[in-house]
Order: C-alpha cells, then sequence, then structure tokens
C-alpha cells in the first residue's frame, strides 16, 4: 500500500511535469512561427479588483520588458505590458482592452473587447458578416500592438437579437 501511494504520487508529479513541457514547447512553436524574441515569464500576481483584469510577471524592464508590447501564452494571445518595471499585463479579458481582429473563415474584420464578467465579445463586424460558432478568431495586426494572425480564441455563441440585426458575438 506504500508503495502503491508513492506510485500515485510520483504518477502525478510526472503528470504536471508533461503538462509544463508541452506549455513551454508551445511557446517555443510560437516564437519560431512568428519568428520574435522574447522573454518568459510566470505569473506571480493577480489583480484583486473587479474592473480591471491584470496578473503580474517575474520579468520586467531588467529583462527588455517594454510598455506596449504583447503577452503571448501557449494558447494565443494574453495580454499587453502596461508597466515594464514590475511588468503588469492588461488581459485581453479586461473591459479597457481592445483587440483588432479578423475571422479567419472569411477575413471579416472587427475588434474583440473584454467585459466585467472577463468574458470577450467580438464587436464592429459588418452586419452581413456570416459568423458561426467555431469559427476561429485570429489578431489582424491594425493598429501595431499585436503580431498578425495569433490566435484569440474561437466563437462560442452568436445571439441574434429578435426583429433587428444586433447579434451578440
Amino acid at each position: 500500500r506504500d508503495e502503491n501511494a508513492q506510485l500515485k504520487a510520483q504518477l502525478a508529479e510526472l503528470q504536471e511535469y508533461r503538462g509544463e513541457a508541452q506549455r513551454l514547447q508551445g511557446l517555443l512553436d510560437l516564437s519560431d512561427k512568428y519568428d520574435f524574441s522574447g522573454v518568459t515569464g510566470r505569473v506571480i500576481g493577480k489583480g484583486t479588483d473587479a474592473w480591471n483584469r491584470v496578473v503580474t510577471l517575474n520579468v520586467g524592464s531588467a529583462s527588455g520588458v517594454e510598455c506596449g508590447l504583447p503577452v503571448i501564452g501557449g494558447s494565443g494571445l494574453v495580454g499587453q505590458v502596461i508597466s515594464p518595471l514590475t511588468c503588469r499585463v492588461r488581459l485581453i479579458s479586461d473591459p479597457q482592452s481592445g483587440v483588432s481582429v479578423v475571422l479567419q473563415s472569411n477575413r471579416a474584420e472587427g475588434v474583440v473587447r473584454g467585459s466585467i464578467a472577463g468574458l470577450l465579445y467580438l464587436e464592429e463586424l459588418d452586419t452581413s458578416t456570416e459568423v458561426n460558432v467555431g469559427d476561429v478568431v485570429i489578431t489582424s495586426g491594425l493598429g501595431g500592438s499585436y503580431f498578425r494572425g495569433v490566435a484569440l480564441g474561437t466563437v462560442v455563441n452568436v445571439i441574434n437579437a429578435a426583429g433587428t440585426s444586433d447579434r451578440t458575438i
């Protein structure tokens, strides 16, 4: 029983290491795909106020971090540096965030904005643009804040307002 408990603990530890290795490999793949150099860091603090979605990383200006730089994780765009000294990052889910995007399926342009609830909303699309659940949303590169083609996510819901052309994506 003792050996079985020890093996279970080792298995849990190995699974954690495998997950970390996969996340790090994803970051290396992003670096190769977009041909950029950067620094890696870990989240060491999270904001406690509901109005701002900001995290602090364990890197800063001494590592080459500058205000306005995009922050990218293994799954895609995370946010933007707003304070390089301590590397405070405004997440894309923050109500003050806005990212120029395109739908990968039809190249329609729009803007993804964060919300107080922490959800992302796709706005400013032409009302005639077809949007489907599962459509991939990527950065457009417009505005110069973010690299072009970085994954932001997928459409999970399209709600049409009755009797109008308004919709929530």
